[in-house]
């Protein structure tokens, strides 16, 4: 995939590390939510110029799961009850970013993705792209359009080795 200097930002450009820069271990939880032939991703305000599958870090104390539930309803607004995933998959993605105040972040980004079928809940059924909290965005969009949206390298990695693209 890549070396063990060299990290990659959403958008998927290649970002090497200083050698006298540390990486952090960062561990995150995200959903893959399919309606019919669609996955639910959002536009969030840091990015919004790329798509992300709902979710995020998961804190200290938390599961995985406890953390995508927590994520699902700040990211969507949605009340998700945890049921059984059809599919789970983790990966550690060499993930570069810069945060809030515009400083480089390396880190080492575990990641779990869990696939639902939400096709049987209604509430989280809509149309078109849709206002979201935290000011972002959220639209279904149809697998076979995936392969051409702007979405987050790391996600779009997963949707890939799961063959959503």
């Amino acid at each position: 995939m890549t070396s063990t200097n060299t990290f990659i930002d959403r958008k998927g450009k290649e970002w090497t590390k200083p050698l006298n820069t540390m990486a952090n271990d960062r561990h995150g939880s995200f959903a893959i939510f399919k309606n019919n032939n669609k996955i639910l991703l959002t536009w969030p305000f840091y990015a919004p110029d790329v798509l992300d599958l709902p979710g995020g870090a998961i804190d200290p104390g938390e599961t995985a799961e406890q953390a995508l539930l927590r994520e699902t309803k700040e990211e969507t607004g949605f009340l998700f009850t945890w049921q059984e995933p059809l599919i789970y998959l983790k990966h550690i993605f060499p993930f570069y970013a810069e945060d809030l105040k515009g400083n480089e972040v390396f880190c080492n980004y575990t990641q779990e993705f869990f696939l639902f079928d939400i096709s049987s809940i209604r509430e989280m059924h809509f149309n078109g792209k849709i206002n979201a909290p935290e000011d972002s965005h959220m639209e279904w969009i149809d697998i076979k359009e995936l392969s051409k949206q702007p979405i987050n390298v790391a996600h779009l990695t997963a949707l890939e080795n799961l063959d959503f693209i």
